[in-house]
């Protein structure tokens, strides 16, 4: 379907529609080609931006509900590089090779410059989808040695939790096309759709990331239970049931399942040993010492480059009091980009929760909730940005049409 306001696209938009995004996550970190494929990007992502400028440099957005709010986070981004050189002390050339994955959000503008159906969202969705299940399934079977994905060379591949793990960006593309999957078969109630969502969880489960698992099947199965009265009986049967069955059937301790209940045991074990949660200290400590002054509390401190003094100091938080702002998400946000750059997502996230969507545009706000939980223990928004910029799009979509009907 199209919406009010999109147009037939030419193989060569639809292309870069393709292109982009896959530049943004570095061609999933080739061992061989990163050099190659980030020099792309950092020369595309310019190039993209005066394409977008028409759309950017807009005062006024009256058919969009998002793209004011994506346009200040943009801005934001940018200014926090300044803040870097300012306060910091570090390099320009630093500041933008080290800021450009972020900015990869300029990817809704591109989005509503070319105007593209919904249905030819839908096709890049899966189209990306399976470029990255084939990334991974080769990673797999190379295994151990090392082709895609963000590794310690030194430390090799990880596989703690009973199957190799990767690194490779891009990921939540299969979360998405999950919650295309489930919003399809309640929409369609054809059994094909049962078949794929199935099959898409259970890769999900194999990437072994347990709050992604977690969320992703509590959205899911949220939504199709939304018209039960008894939805949250419901929820709590289904997780007291995954919990007695975790607790009382025996996994093989070598097992994904029995290697996930191990890790989640142990730390479980840690954290009641100690008087505060690692996650909550994390919290703590970049909310109330990381920023210099109030100038960087509002505006961030920008991205630290691990070959500047500001990078050293996030290298040695890391190493000697093991505080990661990559394990929370806000609080990430909030030191490299200001605190106006947290409440700017908050209001898109709030947007995003007060939206009516047609169920067949549900996906898109589901996948932007998860985002938003899975954000918490994570900093997915960054690394699944291109697909909260498709989401956001759809809801777009959602809204133009339910203006025009309006009239």
């Amino acid at each position: 379907m199209r919406n009010a306001h999109s147009k037939p696209i030419s193989v060569w938009a639809l292309f870069l529609l393709i292109f982009f995004p896959l530049a943004s996550l570095y061609f999933f970190y080739h061992v061989d080609f990163l050099f190659i494929s980030k020099a792309i990007y950092l020369f595309l992502l310019p190039v993209v931006f005066l394409f977008v400028s028409p759309e950017l440099l807009k005062m006024r957005y009256k058919n969009s509900l998002y793209a004011g709010y994506v346009k200040w986070i943009i801005l934001s981004i940018i200014f926090s590089m300044l803040m870097a050189f300012t306060f910091w002390g570090q390099d320009p050339v630093l500041n933008y090779r080290v800021t450009a994955s972020y900015m990869a959000i300029i990817y809704f503008f591109l989005l509503k410059r070319i105007k593209p159906g919904v249905q030819d969202i839908e096709k890049i969705i899966w189209t990306l989808c399976i470029i990255y299940l084939l990334v991974w399934c080769y990673s797999l079977i190379a295994a151990p040695q090392i082709t895609f994905g963000v590794i310690d060379i030194d430390k090799g591949i990880r596989d703690d939790r009973g199957i190799f793990r990767f690194e490779i960006p891009g990921r939540t593309a299969v979360v998405l096309f999950f919650f295309m999957a489930v919003s399809k078969f309640i929409e369609t109630k054809k059994k094909k759709w049962v078949i794929i969502f199935s099959l898409l969880f259970f890769l999900i489960i194999l990437q072994v990331i347990r709050m992604a698992i977690f969320w992703s099947f509590i959205i899911a199965l949220s939504y199709m239970l939304r018209n039960n009265k008894y939805l949250w009986l419901w929820l709590a049967l289904a997780v007291i049931i995954v919990g007695t069955c975790c607790s009382q059937v025996q996994f093989d301790e070598n097992s994904v399942m029995g290697k996930l209940i191990s890790i989640s045991e142990n730390q479980l074990e840690q954290q009641q040993s100690r008087q505060e949660n690692i996650r909550s200290t994390e919290y703590k400590y970049f909310f109330t010492k990381y920023s210099r002054n109030i100038v960087t509390c509002i505006f961030g401190n920008g991205v630290p480059h691990s070959l500047s003094s500001y990078g050293h100091r996030l290298f040695q938080l890391q190493e000697y009091q093991h505080l990661f702002a990559s394990d929370v998400g806000y609080a990430l946000i909030y030191i490299y980009f200001g605190g106006i750059c947290l409440l700017l997502y908050l209001l898109v996230f709030y947007k995003v929760l007060r939206q009516k969507v047609q169920p067949q545009y549900a996906y898109a706000k589901l996948f932007i909730i998860f985002l938003m939980l899975f954000n918490v223990t994570s900093y997915e928004i960054f690394k699944g940005a291109i697909f909260l910029c498709l989401s956001l799009y759809i809801l777009d979509c959602s809204y133009q049409e339910k203006r025009l009907v309006a009239l």
